[in-house]
């Protein structure tokens, strides 16, 4: 039988992040860099612009490149508004977009873990509940 090595060991061993965290970190560079662009510049009017095909939500309009940006944003623990205010330093914005993808990583590497440990091993519903199963007496 093989032994197989799980993506998260490899990319520890070589020290590298995965590619859904590179991908994270240079969109979020690339939508400093557009929110610090003037608003006559072409990349800045699509970056408000609605998507030709996206989802659309009852009663919502149709996403904006700019919605799914902010879900980018608040997928790393970030604020938004945050990113529109400290745009102008380029080093703070830097470091909480460095923050964000180190906290993004941690989290999608202890979800793999976990998933792997629980597909290895069937663990009751006692093992897996966070709270202790309280039972309430009657008065």
């Amino acid at each position: 039988m093989e032994s197989f090595t799980p993506n998260t060991d490899i990319l520890a061993s070589e020290c590298i992040t995965s590619i859904k965290a590179m991908i994270l970190k240079h969109q979020m560079r690339w939508c400093v860099y557009i929110v610090r662009m003037m608003d006559e510049r072409t990349p800045k009017q699509l970056f408000y612009v609605e998507l030709a095909a996206g989802k659309r939500y009852r009663c919502k309009a149709k996403n904006s490149f700019k919605d799914s940006v902010k879900s980018t944003i608040k997928s790393l623990g970030m604020d938004p508004e945050d990113i529109r205010i400290a745009a102008s330093d380029q080093t703070e914005v830097r470091t909480k977009v460095w923050k964000g993808v180190k906290a993004f990583e941690e989290a999608r590497i202890t979800h793999a873990r976990l998933r792997r440990v629980l597909k290895k091993n069937v663990m009751t519903e006692e093992e897996t509940r966070p709270y202790p199963k309280l039972h309430a007496s009657r008065l």
